[in-house]
């Protein structure tokens, strides 16, 4: 059948844009693929004989396991990447997200190749159910060397070989959020720490966290947690938190204040100072109600000697 002119020209412009996008510098076309899971920037190269090894150029290597069908297609994937990849071109970021515990030798191997291919130091860092092993003494320090590191999240961590406190220590470390983090002790050694989240809904805690400094410039404050966490708990984490400038409440953090100022035997006998405390912030739970009273009767003890009750 003939094809119309519309058909004709429409065919035209098709081939006119896949050559048009074919002919972009390689530059162009890395930097496009530096946004892309690793995956499928490997299988658009593929795409065209000119970008065929494209991909061994890259400097962000992204991968997720879910978008295998198996952890080992997954394991082969990432080793033949690693593998191929050309070696003399920096690498800038890796991100790997991974649950199961059949990658850890991968996960080594990942380290090692970080290293060795000069990775700009580590500046950004998230690390959920990874365990730490001590060295010498019964704490273990793993953040002090890194020099560079301002954020830290960390998210149900457990200690090994008979360690029992966590060291965070980092004189550049700015922002550190834990969440259902408090089966061990955690001794915090971080002078310049702007925010510090602490977030607990799981009620696990067995241990306390202290400061080895004042926090003398600590912006940002935060506490979130469900309601089975002990008022003795949530002050401990306030005493740390007694030079913060903002301080933001859950509504079930506020609840448990509340519940326990109510019993003699649990209220200290002397309020917490807050002596920088300028703003004091309450998340609220649309769901669940809360009078006016009983919020300001836990503003008015956490605000005793603050600047902000003069």
């Amino acid at each position: 059948m003939k094809k119309t002119k519309r058909e004709r020209i429409s065919r035209r412009e098709r081939e006119k844009e896949r050559d048009r996008l074919s002919e972009l510098p390689d530059c162009i076309l890395l930097y496009i693929m530096k946004f892309m899971n690793t995956k499928y920037a490997v299988q658009t190269c593929i795409l065209s004989k000119r970008w065929k090894n494209l991909w061994k150029r890259l400097i962000v290597l992204t991968f997720y396991p879910w978008d295998f069908r198996r952890v080992v297609n997954f394991k082969q994937f990432v080793s033949k990447v690693l593998s191929c990849r050309n070696g003399s071109i920096s690498l800038l970021n890796l991100c790997i997200l991974a649950h199961s515990k059949t990658i850890s030798k991968l996960l080594n191997r990942i380290m090692k190749y970080v290293v060795l291919h000069d990775l700009p130091a580590l500046k950004d860092l998230f690390m959920a159910k990874v365990t730490f092993t001590r060295r010498d003494n019964s704490y273990v320090k793993p953040f002090s060397t890194c020099n560079l590191l301002n954020t830290l999240s960390l998210s149900e961590f457990s200690l090994h070989n008979d360690a029992n406190v966590l060291f965070i220590s980092n004189s550049n470390l700015f922002s550190l959020k834990l969440w259902d983090s408090f089966q061990h002790k955690i001794v915090l050694s971080t002078p310049n720490l702007s925010s510090l989240t602490f977030i607990e809904y799981l009620g696990f805690i067995r241990q306390s966290i202290s400061s080895a400094c004042n926090l003398s410039c600590l912006e940002e404050g935060t506490i979130e947690t469900s309601t089975n966490i002990s008022y003795s708990v949530v002050i401990g984490w306030l005493q740390v938190l007694t030079n913060v400038n903002t301080l933001t409440l859950s509504y079930d953090t506020l609840m448990i204040m509340l519940r326990d100022l109510s019993n003699p035997s649990t209220m200290r006998t002397q309020p917490l100072c807050f002596v920088r405390l300028e703003s004091l912030k309450v998340k609220m739970n649309s769901c669940l109600t809360i009078s006016d009273e009983e919020v300001n009767r836990v503003i008015e003890y956490l605000l005793h000697n603050s600047p902000m009750s003069r």
